[in-house]
């Protein structure tokens, strides 16, 4: 009878522990699910779109001064880990499968694919600064060194629509382009080209799932062209059925374009702002857009991937822009 009583008592306060983190997860974060299982420990920034989703026993952890950054629709499995050190950014769409972990600086593209057991770091430990020294003494030695702290968190980048096989690592530093399928088991020590097949322990890429050659102009009709609309671009089927509607294709307030340019060349974007007027920056340089279809031209500043990166600052927050068509002139 007293064991039944403690039994019951026990429950009861499970319940109620249950209870009490459920009702902290909805008066904190408003708008998320987030199971009263998951624990959250949020110092830095939390900013997340809509119909975003925690799930059982999963960890968040924000560091002061880091930020974390859901776009819509961003599901975390089961005992998931976030470890945000820096800035973890995951887009709109992106599934993260059960124990996936993440950790420093990273940033994920959107719609793509976690499985199980994935890690991706901007960290590492080291050996080789003291090779006869504690591996642990050596961390401390770079941390304690401010040059050596500087170059420590190395950013991870996967890009747009990339599926990320079970028990894949993700190295500091690298680089996963558009598109891309890593194999389970796989471990990634360097950047893979956009839509290639990488397999392997270092990863070797095996094929590509097309030939991904930025053209010299790419319009908004031609679907051979999406890819080269490289991100920040509504490509999903329903984006796409809004975009057209538009007349184009949608764009946010960061958005980038894989076009075949050098620095210096000059780029044109026919574009419109469905809100009325805003900015559109490239490399410093501003143009003005208005709610009617327009030429604007850039002197391309592409990055050492060859990509071309734009802000916009606009009323409509969601999508700022239209795209119809660029090109190198």
């Amino acid at each position: 009878m007293i064991l039944d009583r403690i039994r019951a008592a026990g429950g009861a306060l499970w319940r109620e522990s249950t209870a009490l983190r459920a009702w902290r997860h909805r008066s904190s974060f408003p708008g998320i699910v987030i199971s009263p299982h998951a624990r959250l420990d949020i110092q830095g920034s939390f900013v997340y779109g809509s119909g975003c989703g925690i799930a059982d026993h999963a960890v968040v952890q924000v560091s002061p001064g880091a930020s974390l950054l859901f776009g819509d629709g961003v599901r975390l499995g089961r005992n998931t880990e976030l470890g945000a050190n820096g800035a973890i950014r995951i887009g709109d769409g992106t599934t993260l499968q059960d124990r996936t972990l993440l950790v420093g600086s990273v940033t994920v593209g959107r719609f793509c694919v976690f499985s199980l057991n994935v890690l991706a770091t901007s960290g590492r430990h080291y050996f080789e600064i003291e090779p006869e020294a504690y591996i642990r003494d050596q961390d401390a030695a770079v941390f304690a060194t401010p040059e050596l702290a500087m170059l420590h968190d190395r950013p991870v980048v996967i890009d747009d629509d990339c599926w990320i096989g079970a028990n894949a690592f993700i190295m500091s530093g690298v680089r996963v382009g558009k598109g891309c399928v890593v194999g389970a088991g796989a471990i990634v020590t360097s950047d893979l080209p956009p839509y290639s097949v990488a397999v392997g322990a270092p990863a070797r890429v095996v094929k590509q799932r097309f030939d991904f050659h930025p053209p010299a102009a790419i319009s908004c009709d031609r679907r051979a062209d999406a890819p080269y609309f490289y991100a920040g671009v509504g490509l999903s089927r329903q984006e796409r059925l809004e975009g057209e509607a538009a007349g184009g294709l949608l764009a946010s307030s960061r958005f980038s374009l894989a076009i075949g340019v050098s620095p210096g060349d000059e780029v044109v974007i026919e574009a419109c702002s469905p809100g009325g007027d805003a900015v559109i920056r490239h490399g410093g340089q501003d143009r003005s857009l208005n709610a009617a279809f327009s030429k604007v031209d850039f002197r391309a500043e592409p990055d050492d991937g060859g990509l071309l990166h734009f802000e916009v600052e606009g009323r409509h927050a969601r999508w700022p822009v239209t795209l119809r068509t660029a090109w190198r002139r």
